[in-house]
């Protein structure tokens, strides 16, 4: 487990600098996540980083605590949860309008064969 987090730490730290379009990674370079903005990262970027501490077993808070950590500013923290909790909110959203039109799809078919009984007892009758 302690080994994931070190990976975590360094994909965290790949991915601001990465955002930032930094040349090269020197150690000066990673020490600076005081000044990362969470404007300047993508919705995929966001995405990306979640999904990837996911798999590690990380769950959204533990980005946010590690950002903390790592003295990103309370403004750009508040940010980098808002960004964690729109993109929960859209895929909840597409979870349930998917859903939705399952059931929308179940009640159709039952729908058709409670009307389709009712043809075939009025054909035998």
């Amino acid at each position: 487990m302690h080994n994931y987090f070190k990976i975590f730490v360094i994909f965290f730290f790949t991915l601001f600098i990465g955002a930032f379009s930094v040349a090269t990674v020197t150690a000066q370079s990673i020490g600076k996540a005081q000044s990362m903005k969470v404007d300047n990262l993508s919705d995929e970027q966001v995405l990306m980083m979640m999904q990837r501490a996911k798999s590690m077993g990380y769950s959204d808070q533990n980005i946010v605590q590690y950002a903390k950590s790592e003295g990103l500013s309370s403004l750009e923290i508040t940010k980098l949860s808002g960004r964690i909790n729109k993109i929960r909110n859209e895929e909840n959203k597409q979870k349930r309008t998917f859903s939705n039109r399952q059931e929308e799809k179940k009640k159709e078919l039952l729908a058709d064969e409670t009307k389709q009984s009712a043809v075939q007892k009025n054909q035998r009758n």
